[in-house]
């Protein structure tokens, strides 16, 4: 994984801009211009994390639409692409979405135009939550346990003890998420790269509380 960066204030990149404060009672001319951006993003809150959507972003701080149980006060690490990493309090939450101020001050033009260009070079890579979950496989193989160690939109990195082959199909059963079909990609070692059919959706993934299975 490429090291996580910081992008603070420089030379101004151009970018449509409006306002829409991520804080909320407060003078609006005293804000900052901010940018809807809808961009996917990895979030972090102490011993929870999962995938959520970035509404607004401004040199200062940014909106969220998560499903984390933060609250105010809730220090959050939000990673936009694995290169560019962000960390600021929770300042205020409504139940589906946050305003969180940054500890230290962004050009959040000039960052959105690097993941702009970092996705047309194509060295963007997809957003991956670490995870620690057990999972039913099934298949021609039968069913068995095999272990999540991290899991995308798309699709999920699984320890195994060498049942999956490559091209095989699956059907996945993780926590108490809807049944998926998957493709396994590759087998090295002990692990598989499981692509699926039918991508999961951002509520899917929205907190790894989901992946763990029931109770009972």
């Amino acid at each position: 994984m490429d090291k996580k960066i910081h992008i603070v204030r420089g030379e101004r990149a151009r970018c449509q801009t409006h306002a829409a404060p991520f804080e909320r009672q407060t003078d609006k001319r005293a804000l900052p211009r901010q940018r809807s951006v809808f961009r996917l993003a990895r979030v972090s809150a102490e011993a929870e994390a999962g995938f959520a959507r970035v509404m607004n972003i401004s040199d200062g701080g940014l909106m969220l639409s998560l499903q984390l149980g933060v609250r105010p006060g809730s220090i959050l690490n939000i990673d936009l692409s694995e290169a560019i990493r962000l960390s600021g309090e929770v300042i205020w939450f409504d139940g589906a979405k946050c305003g969180v101020r940054l500890f230290e001050p962004i050009d959040s033009a000039a960052t959105l135009v690097r993941l702009f260009a970092d996705s047309v070079r194509g060295t963007d890579r997809p957003l991956r939550l670490p995870c620690s979950s057990e999972a039913t496989a099934m298949g021609d193989f039968g069913t068995l346990d095999v272990q999540i160690e991290d899991i995308s939109l798309r699709g999920l990195k699984v320890r195994h003890e060498g049942q999956l082959k490559e091209g095989q199909r699956v059907k996945m059963l993780l926590g108490a998420l809807p049944e998926r079909e998957g493709v396994v990609r590759w087998c090295r070692g002990g692990r598989a790269g499981i692509s699926m059919i039918e991508p999961f959706s951002l509520q899917d993934l929205g907190s790894t509380e989901k992946l763990g299975r029931p109770q009972g």
